[in-house]
């Protein structure tokens, strides 16, 4: 999707279609794939919200960047890398995850 349309109602369209696609997409890949169901039976004991640090990859030279840290115990973790969506803008620019 190229720039962002100034009509809420076409916005809103957009929004939903891409909705509807993001839900026949696989939202989650594991890396290594292989370790999939190992992951998944993991107890998580905490959980740690990490905000990457500013860079100079985007057009503004700023990112918000996030990644949640899961401890799951005896030195081991497992970290979800959120990346930006670019059929989900965001009302203030950039994307949504």
């Amino acid at each position: 999707m190229s720039g962002h349309s100034s009509n809420p109602l076409a916005r809103l369209a957009a929004q939903q279609r891409a909705a509807r696609e993001a839900t026949t997409a696989e939202p989650i890949s594991y890396v290594p794939v292989a370790k999939k169901d190992e992951i998944l039976v993991y107890t998580v004991q905490r959980i740690y919200a990490v905000c990457r640090p500013v860079s100079g990859t985007s057009e503004t030279g700023e990112t918000n960047h996030w990644t949640l840290t899961f401890d799951v115990g005896e030195g081991t973790s497992v970290r979800m890398d959120v990346q930006p969506n670019p059929q989900q803008p965001h009302t203030n620019g950039g994307f949504k995850a």
